[in-house]
């Protein structure tokens, strides 16, 4: 079974807060800190995976594949983590990014420029 374990990105500090950061809150106060009306803290969970590098793999990771960038997303479809093209359109792609086989370059929160957006 693999380790559940969350990072946390506060977008009005701009930090990233790893699951050693965020595991000295108790559940109802990550619940409060993620609440629907609350667009400046971002959850990401462990995919349990980790890169060449022996990095851990969250959601919202960035790898880059044949010269595409994807981005580590839950597929509701499959109930499982995939890599997904930042073009909405696109559906998920069938990359694999786990068992050492590629190497996280960011996530979407620190890094967007990668994927075209606002740095």
């Amino acid at each position: 079974m693999r380790e559940l374990k969350f990072r946390a990105w506060d977008a009005t500090s701009k930090k990233m807060y790893g699951s050693d950061s965020i595991g000295e809150y108790s559940l109802e106060q990550l619940q409060r800190l993620s609440g629907s009306d609350d667009d400046f803290t971002k959850f990401m969970q462990f995919t349990g995976l980790q890169d060449k590098n022996g990095v851990d793999i969250y959601e919202g990771d960035m790898f880059r594949i044949a010269g595409d960038v994807v981005i580590v997303a839950w597929n509701d479809e499959t109930c499982a983590f995939s890599c997904k093209y930042p073009d909405d359109d696109k559906p998920y792609c069938d990359h694999f990014f786990g068992a050492g086989l590629a190497e996280v370059i960011g996530n979407i929160h620190q890094h967007p420029e990668l994927i075209g957006g606002d740095s």
